[in-house]
């Protein structure tokens, strides 16, 4: 059976009206829909109209809270959150951040007239958490913590070296790239700034100049007046190697000989200020092989900080060595002339002084050697022997052997 155009043409129609009733009856409960929930003074006006509806209807909208009842529970709430600590203020706002968008904002408003202060450190808490949520400022907090976390390490393991190592250690992981200069620079403001100054002092200078240029003012004036102090206290013990120099061997065997003025580094600095002829012969009296042995380590050590080259340890082991067996002999010859007669011991002992020939002779270096010569043993043995027997030999001497050796005698 077909249907007739006629009756096609009624259903359109009808399908026409039925659109335009529907379209007229819902495009006003939509706009009335989005007034209810964007605007507030509509909303309570509308509340007002509905509660007196009948039943459970009525009930909810008289039970929900005016614009003014709203305002007041959040001054409410914003007055309990202002009492706690930041943190939690920060948590309590976080959670409702995550809820309502809009009540948050009222909220930090509300917290801030209540204590400006207080939600002043809040705020910036808060704008921290904010940009830490951008993915590309969260990436750049990641390398920051990857390479704090590398610059913390890098400062144990320096640390626990002894100088000369962590020098060595900073110069290779920086010529090796495993270690970058703003990493230096950041390595510098975390350390101490005495032992920053001590890598300063002894790294390579174009290093150096690299991270200061970059350090902080502040921190590189700390850096600088402890690289100063330590410039400054080792002129002083080389100034002291000079005035050592010129003292007895007794004296300076009394000051330098163990650590009761002086600790070990600065022994070290003073003993290779020293001649090496005066250093070993002020060793060669010294029994503590610890002593001597801790040193000549710190004395290697000094030098390898200083780049000095060769070291000067084994030239003043050789000296000590030497003046060890002079000593020896010395005690020996003693002995023997303590048996022999007065008269034979003048006579043997004055062709000696008029003769002076050298004894021994060593070299020590290019430049430096020690040299004993009979007039040095003849004393040396003299002042070994009883102070009568010495008495007896002056007498059978010539006057002015005599008169000399008496006052070489004294000294």
């Amino acid at each position: 059976m077909t249907v007739s155009n006629e009756q096609l043409n009624k259903n359109s129609i009808f399908k026409t009206i039925l659109i335009i009733v529907i379209s007229f009856i819902s495009l006003p409960l939509i706009i009335l829909t989005i007034m209810y929930f964007s605007n507030e003074d509509f909303k309570d006006n509308a509340n007002k109209v509905l509660s007196v509806l009948p039943g459970k209807a009525g009930v909810y909208f008289q039970s929900v809270p005016t614009k003014m009842e709203r305002e007041d529970i959040k001054k409410d709430i914003a007055k309990h959150y202002i009492t706690l600590d930041e943190n939690r203020i920060l948590d309590k706002l976080l959670i409702v951040k995550g809820e309502n968008e809009q009540l948050y904002s009222d909220l930090v408003v509300l917290m801030s007239k209540e204590n400006p202060n207080k939600m002043k450190k809040v705020k910036e808490q808060l704008k921290v958490l904010k940009i830490k949520e951008d993915p590309i400022n969260r990436i750049l907090d990641e390398i920051d913590k990857e390479s704090e976390e590398k610059i913390n390490s890098l400062q144990k393991y320096y640390t626990s070296l002894k100088l000369s190592q962590a020098i060595d250690e900073i110069e290779r992981t920086y010529a090796s790239n495993e270690i970058s200069i703003d990493e230096l620079v950041r390595l510098f403001q975390n350390l101490k700034a005495e032992q920053a100054a001590k890598y300063a002092f002894y790294l390579n200078d174009d290093i150096v100049k690299q991270i200061e240029y970059k350090l902080p003012k502040d921190v590189l004036r700390g850096i600088e007046k402890k690289k100063q102090e330590l410039k400054s206290n080792q002129k002083k013990l080389l100034d002291l190697s000079l005035e050592y120099e010129n003292k007895k061997i007794e004296e300076t065997l009394m000051e330098l000989g163990n650590t009761n003025q002086y600790n070990m580094e600065q022994l070290a600095v003073i003993f290779k200020g020293l001649s090496i002829n005066k250093s070993a012969r002020v060793l060669s009296k010294i029994n503590d092989k610890d002593f001597m042995l801790t040193l000549f380590d710190e004395i290697n050590h000094l030098q390898y900080l200083q780049k000095e080259e060769p070291s000067v340890s084994p030239s003043i082991m050789k000296g000590i060595t030497v003046y060890k067996e002079y000593d020896n002999k010395i005690n020996e010859l003693s002995v023997i002339y303590d048996k022999t007669t007065v008269e034979e011991l003048a006579k043997m002992l004055e062709i000696m002084l008029k003769r002076n020939e050298t004894y021994q002779k060593h070299d020590l270096t290019e430049k430096e050697q020690i040299t004993f010569t009979e007039e040095e043993l003849v004393i040396d043995v003299l002042k070994k022997l009883k102070p009568t027997k010495v008495a007896e030999i002056l007498e059978m001497m010539s006057e002015n052997t005599r008169i000399t050796l008496s006052k070489k005698l004294l000294k």
